[in-house]
């Protein structure tokens, strides 16, 4: 069972999916909604992690986490559940493709989460390396070993800074 998305929350999403209606009654549907929540709950960490500390504890879960991790997990598992649907597939494509852009602002930074309060979380800030060569096309690049060269502009400025 996930943190962040749960089998519950999916079966309310997603109503009439449990043959039962309860995640107690229907194990088998369960254990592949679990699936789906593991593999968004692990996209969504992945994404995140550069950024705040994991794993978010039950109580500390960020709506916006909750939300992606939720529309991931439910679109993965209406790929998998049916299969031949190709109009409900559709249906949940857009949210899928909207938690995907979510995801893709906060693996790079360009947007914050908040919590349930509305307060920003703070970032890590230990997380980072930091280099003296920011900013120069790097030595090591695509091509092969005959073709790396020293930034030129990172020569000048060394040369520079010994005068």
């Amino acid at each position: 069972m996930g943190i962040y998305a749960t089998t519950t929350s999916l079966s309310v999403l997603l109503p009439n999916a449990l043959k039962h209606n309860t995640t107690t009654a229907d194990s088998e549907t369960v254990l592949i909604f679990s699936k789906q929540i593991d593999k968004a709950e692990a996209m969504v960490n992945a994404a995140v992690s550069r950024w705040y500390s994991l794993p978010f504890t039950a109580n500390s879960i960020p709506p916006v986490v909750r939300s992606i991790t939720e529309d991931i997990a439910l679109f993965y598992l209406i790929r998998s559940v049916y299969t031949n649907d190709g109009g409900m597939r559709q249906d949940y494509l857009d949210d899928y493709k909207d938690a995907l852009a979510l995801l893709k602002k906060l693996e790079t930074g360009s947007m914050y989460l908040v919590d349930t309060a509305g307060s920003i979380i703070t970032r890590n800030t230990s997380n980072f390396i930091k280099s003296n060569t920011d900013g120069y096309t790097p030595i090591f690049d695509v091509g092969t070993a005959t073709g790396w060269d020293v930034d030129s502009d990172q020569l000048h400025d060394i040369d520079s800074s010994k005068k």
